[in-house]
Order: C-alpha cells, then structure tokens, then sequence
C-alpha cells in the first residue's frame, strides 16, 4: 500500500514533468518516508486522543526532531517502524502512568539527566546503512545539542507548571536515549 501509494504519486510528478523520471527511485522511497511518518503521527494523536492530545504532541515534539538528528534504532521495514514507534508512545503513556501513580519523581532528575548526557556526548548514532560524512556528523551533533538544551529548559518549566508533562518529557528522552543504545548495539553487530 506505501508502495504504490508513493510509486503514484511519483509517477503523477513525472507525468506533470515536476521532477524527471531519473529521479524515480529517490521519489518513491522519500514519499514512503513521509507517509510512513505522517502515519506514525497520525496514529499517536488519534491514540493520545483517547486521553488527552496533549500527550500525543508531547511525545511527537520531544521523540522527533532528536530522533531526526541523534539517529538510533532503525526498523528494517516501514510497517515495522510504524508498529515500534506507536509502541514506544504506548510504553511512554503507561511508564509516565506509573511514576506519577508511585510518585518516583526524584529519581527522574537523575534520569533526566543521565539520557540527555548520554545523547549530548553519543550524537549522532552511527549506522552502516546511511554513513554520514564528517560535515553531517558535526552538523547533526551541534543540531542535537541545542534541542537537548531546549529540551532541558522546557522540562525544567514543566517540573513547576504541570508535573504529568514533566514527566512524559522525561520518558520520552529516555526512551530515545534507549533506542539510541539500540542503535548503537546494531552499529556493532554489523
């Protein structure tokens, strides 16, 4: 379905002479890439709805933009990254359900800053199936630093205005710090 959906609107692009037909392959695998994620997206907000879609823009504003610059775990299909990403925000709903139940805010500043260190110091996560250049790297590591630093001015604002969010800021850079590992661990294998 991502397929052909992507090879349609490929195909429609070429027709109506936007873009040449050498360039056909690149279209189709970067509209898979975009409704993939727009996918993604779509099912976390419907998700978050169900409990409040402030969640859902939560996890989406703090999961994207480092996962997009630091790297991490790759799926190796589409359908199975729409499957871990929507099971990642799962994870984070119910991990952030139970902390605010058992109040185990302390040990989250603890958290909070180990996962941002470990992705200030790592970024970008390496893989084998797309090498980054020397300038990427560079470019992908200060990108990352500054969202970690807004990142960490945000949470630090949330602590005192709305702990629930707090919290979920802080499951989400986690869980991106875990995948981050993953990837790493992956890198290794490989």
């Amino acid at each position: 379905m991502l397929f052909k959906t992507s090879n349609y609107l490929t195909n429609y692009f070429i027709e109506n002479h936007i873009v040449s037909p050498q360039k056909k392959e690149i279209f189709i695998y970067g509209f898979q890439l975009i409704l993939s994620t727009l996918s993604s997206m779509f099912t976390i907000l419907l998700i978050s709805a169900v409990f409040n879609i402030s969640y859902g823009i939560i996890f989406l504003l703090f999961f994207m933009p480092i996962r997009f610059c630091a790297g991490g775990f790759h799926a190796s299909t589409y359908h199975k990254c729409f499957v871990y990403t929507n099971g990642v925000f799962i994870t984070m709903l119910i991990f952030s359900k139970i902390v605010y139940m058992y109040n185990l805010l302390p040990y989250y500043f603890l958290l909070i800053i180990a996962s941002i260190l470990h992705l200030w110091i790592n970024t970008p996560c390496k893989n084998n199936k797309n090498p980054l250049s020397d300038i990427y790297i560079r470019k992908n590591k200060i990108l990352s630093r500054k969202i970690l630093v807004l990142y960490f001015v945000i949470i630090l604002l949330t602590y005192y205005l709305k702990r629930y969010l707090f919290i979920l800021e802080i499951n989400t850079i986690f869980l991106v710090s875990i995948l981050f590992i993953c990837g790493d661990f992956e890198y290794i294998k490989s």
